[in-house]
């Protein structure tokens, strides 16, 4: 049977491997969010070796920002800034790398349980639970052929809303 560090390991290298990581200076992903009948729009910047940002906007309108530079971290939601706790800062640094699955399999305290196989968009998938050394848990599904990252769901604070299932496909 296969471990769920091979998977994650055969995403990374499926994705370019250590060198091509090492080789990249910055990356800015803009893209649009649906959520209730609203339009937003997503914006991550990733500045290597450690910088990274994201927004949520409405409009021009910042909803939502997470920065993080070296050991600074900062986050406002709706203008407001908000503490930031352990966790919240080894979630930044995990994307800050773009792939969590180098995070996760350099630092110890991760766990990784292939829970089986499933079909995601007509793709046999490798269904991985990851467990965080805080307690958090995600699946993600890696495509059995290329080892990519197909889906993961993550539970995340939704502020008032409580907790959220969040569900990002990747193409």
């Amino acid at each position: 049977s296969i471990k769920g560090e091979d998977v994650l390991r055969k995403s990374v290298e499926a994705s370019g491997g250590e060198a091509a990581f090492a080789a990249l200076k910055d990356i800015s992903i803009v893209g649009s969010v649906s959520l209730m009948g609203q339009s937003f729009t997503y914006e991550q910047l990733h500045v290597f070796p450690d910088g990274f940002s994201t927004a949520v906007k409405m409009g021009e309108m910042a909803l939502m920002s997470q920065i993080k530079k070296g050991d600074v971290y900062s986050m406002t939601m709706q203008g407001a800034t908000q503490d930031i706790d352990p966790a919240a800062k080894k979630d930044l640094d995990a994307r800050a790398k773009l792939s969590e699955e180098r995070y996760y399999l350099a630092n110890p305290g991760f766990t990784f349980d292939v829970k089986g196989i499933e079909t995601i968009d007509g793709k046999e998938t490798y269904n991985v639970q990851i467990k965080k050394p805080d307690g958090g848990v995600s699946n993600a599904f890696y495509e059995v052929a290329t080892g990519l990252k197909l889906q993961e769901t993550k539970e995340q604070d939704g502020g008032p809303m409580g907790r959220l299932s969040v569900t990002t496909k990747y193409t």
